[in-house]
């Protein structure tokens, strides 16, 4: 299945050389990601930022993997910002024809904001063909143990499934996208 590009923050970074390898045995590729701490949707070292240098340097598959939105609680919870115009945004700069997997955030003692952003999520899905909702949320919901102290990051047992659910988002957003060799 692929190429496929992943963008993500730190939620998803708990793992990298586990990441390539479940990938790889998932039989994904080929692919490139782009995952850093702190990345926020469309701000500073943002999402945008990555699929725009991805874009940049030739890698422009029709399948991608977003998964973001953690760092953004302080501005959607203010009104700051809103959600639905964040992944707006970000699917603008992906470009039509492709397709964009994108799982659902949760964090301990968060839940109002992480329902809020998650029913954005499934709103612009809902009149976006080309957005594919994961369902990252009830599994660390049902698993507080793979969770660290901060509620947010994730053990290395929550690491690999993290991992694993990144596997099966890329594996949609290719097999939706008729990227599959």
């Amino acid at each position: 299945y692929g190429p496929v590009a992943i963008i993500g923050d730190s939620i998803s970074g708990g793992y990298l050389d586990g990441l390539t390898k479940a990938l790889k045995s998932g039989g994904v590729g080929p692919f490139r990601y782009d995952i850093r701490g702190s990345r926020r949707i469309t701000q500073a070292d943002s999402g945008v930022a990555a699929v725009k240098a991805m874009k940049a340097k030739g890698f422009t598959p029709k399948a991608w993997v977003v998964a973001l939105g953690n760092n953004d609680f302080y501005f959607f919870r203010r009104n700051i910002e809103d959600p639905q115009t964040e992944i707006k945004a970000l699917l603008k700069v992906i470009g039509t024809g492709t397709k964009v997997a994108w799982p659902t955030i949760w964090a301990k003692d968060k839940d109002s904001y992480y329902a809020k952003f998650n029913a954005a999520l499934s709103s612009v899905a809902a009149a976006n063909r080309n957005l594919l909702v994961v369902d990252w949320a009830s599994t660390a919901k049902a698993h507080p143990e793979w969770l660290t102290a901060d509620g947010a990051h994730l053990t290395l047992p929550g690491a690999k499934a993290r991992n694993q659910v990144l596997v099966r988002a890329a594996i949609r957003a290719c097999k939706a996208a008729g990227a599959v060799a």
